[in-house]
């Protein structure tokens, strides 16, 4: 359910969004290649904006991974994308075919070019000054292949609609190297001076210690041409560890007797060292009795053994 409030704003949507890591609207299955889930989301006032999923035991100030509350704007030292080198292209060819041929409209279409890329890389300056974030794991500790949440607090504080912005975040394994997770959400447009809070989920495929690294938000022209990003922070990790189980809850009891051949004896005759025999007393289980020195002797013998205290079991994880 989402709902986003301010000053001039209000929008309810009641259906949910399932992001693929590329963040394109595709679903994905569950399996060694994690995905994003949307959960929630919703625009409040400033002074309204708190976690509402504390771990136990913590204060939500305690597990807010804070960021710079100030969007510090720096070049993106990555290769042009696809759509610049098209659109630089185009304006070169332009303006060479009208050099050669004179041609008044080659001129026109080259001047075009060059200021649909000069208007959208002011766009993305725009779009992306005065916005801050935060980003919060709530829950510390998961499990493989469970779902864990994390908020993404946005601010706006200027007095123009953001449209065009995405958060983008790794989530590095220290344990695992190669199964460091990396997620990409698209916002949509941020109403002026509001807060937006995005609550998104992760499966972390392997356990380990997991920090979040290169967290920012990217803004982005509609022709997608410029990409430009805050100043990436670092922030606090969680655990991902394997699922603690009661031995007994594991398997069966007899399952372990049969993995472990001493302790059929334990279970069977009270004990697992043959000591010898002795004369039958009331009592005693008549499946110990030695029937063969019985015979001989013709009284009734049972065999005895030594009591163990305890039984150990070692489990190869």
């Amino acid at each position: 359910m989402l709902t986003t409030a301010g000053p001039s704003a209000s929008l309810t949507c009641s259906r949910s969004c399932l992001l693929s890591r590329s963040a394109t609207g595709a679903s994905s299955t569950m399996g060694t290649r994690p995905f994003l889930w949307v959960w929630w989301g919703s625009q409040v006032p400033a002074a309204a904006a708190t976690n509402p999923h504390p771990a136990p035991g913590r204060s939500a100030e305690a597990n807010r991974c804070r960021f710079p509350t100030r969007a510090a704007v720096v070049p993106q030292a990555k290769a042009m994308t696809a759509n610049l080198r098209s659109l630089l292209g185009a304006a070169l060819i332009f303006y060479l075919v009208a050099v050669v041929n004179d041609a008044a409209a080659m001129y026109v279409l080259s001047a075009v070019a060059v200021a649909v890329l000069l208007v959208c890389f002011f766009l993305t300056r725009l779009t992306i000054r005065g916005v801050s974030f935060d980003f919060a794991v709530p829950v510390l500790r998961g499990l493989p292949g469970t779902p864990m949440a994390g908020a993404v607090t946005v601010r706006n504080a200027g007095a123009l609609r953001r449209p065009g912005l995405s958060f983008e975040a790794l989530l590095q394994n220290h344990t695992l190297p190669h199964a460091s997770i990396p997620i990409s959400y698209p916002f949509p447009a941020l109403e002026p001076r509001s807060i937006t809070e995005w609550h998104v989920q992760w499966w972390p495929p392997h356990r380990g210690h997991y920090t979040v690294r290169h967290a920012r938000l990217v803004a982005s022209d509609p022709l997608g041409i410029f990409r430009r990003g805050t100043r990436p922070a670092e922030g606090a990790g969680f655990w991902v560890l394997p699922k603690t189980v009661d031995l007994r809850e594991a398997m069966p009891l007899e399952m372990l007797f049969a993995m472990v051949p001493s302790a059929v004896g334990l279970s069977q005759r009270g004990g697992a060292e043959f000591l010898g025999v002795r004369p039958h007393q009331p009592g005693d289980d008549l499946r110990q009795v030695h029937w063969k020195l019985t015979a001989h002797t013709g009284e009734l013998l049972v065999r005895e053994y030594r009591l163990q205290p305890e039984l150990t079991i070692t489990l190869w994880l």
